[in-house]
């Protein structure tokens, strides 16, 4: 090839890639398009852009879809629920060392800043933001995302998460954020049969540092000996969260919205294309060579679900179509890859399998595309 040539060549490759750019420039502009008129379901032509795009591209594309926020803040809310439980639990784990530490008789209290103290006040802290981070996120997803659950969700989170605790704790993650950071001390008694200790507040410092409402107030006061256990408020928060992240769960499970499900079939349908394409080169070869699948079961199935796998004629089609209707929500079975595992199991059918032909754009898949 002389230099004219190979600059020819290299001028038709360039226009190609411009091309391709300019095709998927206009495939991605009729996809936002699309979801931003928020029409449901999507139309074929759109779906196929979606799930035959890379799982990057994918996600990208399904950030402009109408429920992706929701998505979003639900996640979150349940992250945040964990993170309060989660710091809850070590809390508590705090205190059964402050009280192994009592027990033991030794001389403690140069260890108990580093392995007690500093850590449950990491926790209290912790605690603070999750639990009013997840207050505040259910009341931005309920107002600005689902406002036709906004009154259902206030009713739910009146009655999990009630009480003078709760409001002392809204005020203590204030005040630490604002500056007026007053941490928790430690406590033991004993009479040397049983030893007790907490984690607590004393409530003439809190009350001569930092903002109260008048409820937090006579919380505090109210409190036996001038103390508050820490673990104790976490405990009535953590059940009150605990208890509405299941009244949401309902909540939601009972009014799912168009959108919802229109996310979902698109991303699902993606994730189980790519999950079929991939699982093809990884059988192609075992299938040629006559691989026996039957010792690898296990690497793939728990053991319950292979001992049922196995109660099944081997070698038969029962048996392989048992098989494709466990990984159906993973993976996307097409006559390709059916082929290519009744061959692995040694299946004998008269089954007449319909390969697709080798294309990059990738024929309509019928009812498998969304409300196809």
């Amino acid at each position: 090839m002389n230099q004219s040539q190979g600059n020819g060549l290299n001028a038709l490759l360039a226009r190609m890639a411009k091309q391709e750019e300019q095709r998927e420039r206009e495939k991605r502009k009729a996809v936002l398009a699309q979801f931003k008129q928020a029409a449901f379901p999507t139309p074929e032509p759109i779906a196929r852009t979606i799930v035959w795009s890379t799982p990057s591209a994918r996600a990208e594309l399904l950030r402009h879809h109408p429920y992706w926020k929701e998505r979003k803040l639900r996640l979150g809310l349940d992250a945040l629920i964990s993170a309060a439980l989660s710091a809850h639990l070590d809390l508590t784990r705090c205190e059964a060392a402050l009280v192994a530490y009592g027990a033991s008789r030794d001389s403690f209290e140069d260890h108990l800043d580093h392995t007690v103290q500093h850590p449950a006040q990491k926790e209290v802290m912790a605690f603070c933001a999750a639990f009013t981070g997840a207050i505040d996120t259910l009341r931005r997803l309920t107002k600005s995302v689902r406002p036709d659950l906004h009154d259902q969700s206030r009713e739910l989170g009146f009655d999990a998460l009630s009480g003078p605790e709760i409001s002392f704790l809204r005020d203590l993650r204030n005040n630490l954020a604002h500056g007026s950071v007053t941490m928790p001390g430690w406590w033991i008694q004993t009479d040397l049969e049983t030893t007790t200790g907490a984690m607590r507040f004393a409530v003439a410092e809190l009350l001569a540092f930092g903002d109260w409402s008048a409820k937090s107030k006579q919380y505090l006061r109210d409190a036996p000996d001038g103390y508050v256990a820490v673990s104790a408020i976490t405990a009535k928060c953590s059940s009150g969260l605990a208890r509405l992240r299941r009244a949401l769960d309902l909540l939601f499970a009972r009014n799912p919205t168009p959108n919802e499900a229109d996310y979902y079939e698109l991303d699902d349908l993606g994730r189980r294309l790519l999950s079929g394409q991939s699982l093809k080169i990884f059988l192609n070869g075992h299938a040629s060579k006559g691989t026996d699948p039957y010792p690898h079961l296990h690497r793939f199935f728990e053991p319950e679900v292979t001992r049922e796998i196995l109660r099944r004629p081997r070698h038969s089609v029962e048996q392989v179509e048992f098989i494709i209707s466990l990984r159906a929500a993973q993976t996307h079975c097409d006559d390709h890859l059916r082929e290519m595992l009744y061959k692995l199991f040694k299946v004998e059918s008269d089954r007449v399998f319909e390969r697709e032909p080798p294309s990059l754009d990738p024929r309509p898949l019928g009812k498998l595309w969304p409300h196809g």
